[in-house]
């Protein structure tokens, strides 16, 4: 009886911790730069292998006020703290405590785990596997690649990944000309991707919108007077998208009342541990 409960131990350590490690060992080197392959998240979705709208972008060309945007809406510590952050550790563990496997709360180590190599079921083995992934990726990776490869593999749609195809689809815009207004309702969309309009001038989106506005204000991304402009534009832009059309035909009826919408200056996508730092403001 003892061997084979230690067998399954050993069963259960390689099953949970190993495989997952050797994943990450497999493929640091298709991690570390460039383009990755069609992640596990993207097959899942399509288990034909249709074709996907999916254009990779380096981060040097992904606006900063979009990474942070997302940054700031899905995981503000990401920068300052470890692979899991104590209060991501404390609030997910309690919700395994009480078999809630479904809870949210998922930094973007997390995320960027589960897309490359996990699927989308919600089991304590797939939870546990995903805490090795994000230590195993945080050990083999800088923030910044990390930023990339999720802005690049997050779902923003039913078969739409990444920030260039989601940018393009919903906006007309390459992810390096996105201003503010427009990056942060990007970033509002990512807890539920394919719900994409409906979800955006919803009442949780609306105080997710405002709440990324205030946090890049904070950061200093934005002026008093962007802060305020920024928020008048999304305001204004959920009016129009409630009355019906496209996302980017409301932004250019409120570019058409308010102006054309300029971009913080002097932001460089090199910087961006420091710049997506709320306690630049109080």
């Amino acid at each position: 009886m003892v061997s084979i409960a230690l067998l399954l131990a050993v069963v259960g350590i390689i099953d949970l911790v190993v495989l997952p490690s050797w994943w990450v060992v497999r493929d640091r080197s298709v991690l570390a730069a460039g383009p990755v392959p069609r992640t596990s998240y993207m097959r899942h979705a399509d288990p034909l292998g249709h074709p996907v709208s999916w254009v990779w972008t380096p981060i040097d060309s992904i606006a900063p006020v979009l990474a942070c945007a997302v940054v700031l809406a899905e995981d503000e510590q990401f920068f300052r703290s470890r692979a899991l952050s104590r209060e991501q550790l404390k609030h997910q563990m309690n919700a395994v405590l009480r078999a809630e496997f479904s809870v949210g709360y998922s930094g973007i180590g997390q995320q960027l785990a589960r897309n490359l190599y996990l699927t989308p079921s919600r089991t304590p083995r797939r939870k546990a596997r995903e805490y090795v992934l994000t230590v195993a990726l945080h050990e083999a990776l800088s923030k910044q690649r990390e930023l990339e490869l999720h802005l690049n593999v997050a779902e923003w749609g039913k078969g739409r990944w990444g920030v260039a195809a989601a940018s393009q689809a919903y906006l007309g815009v390459l992810p390096s000309d996105l201003p503010p207004s427009r990056a942060i309702v990007l970033a509002s969309m990512l807890p539920a991707p394919r719900r994409e309009l409906a979800y955006a001038v919803g009442a949780r989106a609306t105080a997710r919108q405002e709440a990324i506005a205030t946090k890049l204000w904070r950061a200093s991304m934005l002026s008093d007077a962007a802060y305020g402009a920024t928020l008048d534009r999304l305001r204004l832009w959920r009016s129009f998208a409630r009355a019906g059309g496209s996302m980017s035909d409301a932004f250019a009826a409120v570019d058409s009342v308010m102006g054309r919408e300029r971009s913080p200056d002097g932001l460089e996508p090199q910087a961006l541990a420091s710049t997506c730092d709320t306690s630049r403001r109080p």
